[in-house]
């Protein structure tokens, strides 16, 4: 559960004060982090972001010189984390080259994402996708829970989107010159009274319907456009047959069966698939080198991304070794409802042989019996890239980047902020942020996770 808020249209002083009230408020959701986007009536956007919760973020000199611009948009997030660590760098809002915006919920199937193994946190790959792809694209393609609020740089509109699985309510003020969101109705109401801002009736954004406000550079709000945004997504439906579930996976297809010239053609029947195969083989994205020389490896550390279902209805976890990020790793969890507690954080195992099957595919399988917890206080099993290709511990790393190259702050290894360029020079996240000189004079920015 994470929490949004913000404020947006010609904004003053009042609105400043309504929102630093918002974001107080909206701490019950969430205190792991706390971030705004500001969209100025001129200029670029700006992220401000911090670990902690809203007071944190109140402190740092960068919020009061943005809170203090002209702004016309500021979006803001309370986050409760549920995948990636908590630091800044996984904090919301997520800036892209044509977008910068938030979400409260959690993803099913991150894996099916853009280019999911770049990224830590399900929201942050999802904004990635949109851009991508579109936003038809990734709502067709998700399953999970959304509220999502963006900003659109390129079309200059405030985007709301949500499904039933998460709330989002909106107000205009009277003077119909503002228009103010929350996560929770009474948050609105509460903010508005303690400043003075009479506002209209606070509804609930619909489901499904995406709203996209045209603010132009005076600060003035456009009746929005709505369009409908219901997803495509097809969960997979699983048949229960009595015991174990096997055959699991059904298809339900309205014009028949259509994938094999054997099917039976039957229409608006549910029919059950047969059983996986379990017969070995290799897949061609893997080399015979990758299988032979990582199959059997003891005590590796993984991260557990999310969980899935293959086609037969079998739960498993997708991991991921930081150090061999493209090999596909599975561990199956059978009825053990243990192992889902670890999503988002890291496991050490004995990676198992390569399999394949007709549900999943080709990965390398971790036995469900063979796992443990990651020991917090261990910092060897920590690891970070150097920029190079080389992985090392905190304390290797943290001696060799001990301080920012630009604003000459210390630097925590954590922070998935920091980036390398390909002079070894590394940069805190918050200058990223905020110096646009810097990827303008470093075209290579390395992540350091």
């Amino acid at each position: 559960m994470c929490g949004l808020v913000g404020v947006a249209g010609d904004l003053t002083a009042k609105e400043d004060k309504i929102l630093r009230t918002l974001l107080i408020l909206d701490t019950v959701r969430g205190e792991d982090s706390t971030g705004i986007a500001a969209i100025p009536k001129f200029g670029d956007a700006v992220v401000v972001k911090t670990v902690g919760p809203a007071f944190e973020l109140f402190n740092l000199k960068k919020y009061e010189n943005t809170i203090n611009k002209q702004n016309r948009v500021v979006i803001g997030h309370n986050r409760f984390a549920t995948q990636g660590a908590v630091n800044k760098a996984n904090a919301h809002p997520f800036e892209f080259d044509t977008l910068v915006g938030v979400h409260n919920g959690t993803l099913r199937n991150k894996s099916k994402l853009k280019d999911a193994n770049t990224f830590v946190v399900d929201s942050e790959n999802l904004y990635h996708h949109i851009e991508q792809e579109g936003l038809r694209d990734a709502i067709d393609t998700v399953d999970g829970a959304y509220a999502l609020v963006w900003w659109n740089k390129n079309e200059e509109t405030l985007n709301f989107l949500r499904n039933k699985e998460r709330p989002l309510w909106y107000a205009h003020s009277k003077s119909t010159k503002i228009v103010l969101w929350a996560s929770e109705p009474w948050m609105l109401s509460v903010a508005c009274a303690k400043h003075d801002l009479d506002i209209e009736e606070v509804k609930e954004v619909p489901a499904d319907i995406h709203y996209a406000f045209d603010i132009d550079a005076k600060g003035h709000v456009h009746k929005p456009k709505a369009i409908d945004m219901k997803s495509n997504f097809k969960p997979p439906i699983t048949h229960y047959t009595g015991g174990n579930f096997q055959s699991g996976a059904i298809r339900q297809q309205q014009q028949g069966w259509n994938s094999s010239a054997t099917a039976p053609q039957q229409k608006n029947k549910v029919v059950a698939l047969p059983p996986p195969s379990t017969t070995i083989t290799k897949k061609n994205l893997v080399s015979d080198s990758d299988i032979e020389g990582y199959a059997g490896s003891r005590n590796v550390l993984l991260n557990v991304i999310e969980s899935d279902v293959n086609t037969y209805g079998a739960k498993f976890l997708v991991l991921r070794d930081p150090l061999r990020p493209t090999l596909p790793i599975s561990m199956y969890i059978n009825n053990d409802k243990s192992p889902l507690k670890k999503i988002g954080k890291s496991i050490i195992a004995d990676i198992g042989n390569w399999v394949h099957t007709k549900g999943a595919g080709g990965f390398f399988r971790v036995s469900v019996n063979t796992y443990k917890d990651v020991p917090e206080d261990d910092p060897a099993l920590c690891i970070y890239d150097d920029g190079k290709g080389h992985m090392l511990t905190k304390k290797e790393w943290e001696d060799k980047f001990s301080n920012c190259d630009w604003c000459f702050d210390h630097l925590f290894a954590e922070d998935h902020g920091n980036r390398i360029n390909d002079c070894g020079q590394c940069f805190c996240g918050t200058c990223v942020d905020a110096y646009p000189e810097i990827k303008e004079h470093n075209p290579v920015l390395k992540r350091v996770y």
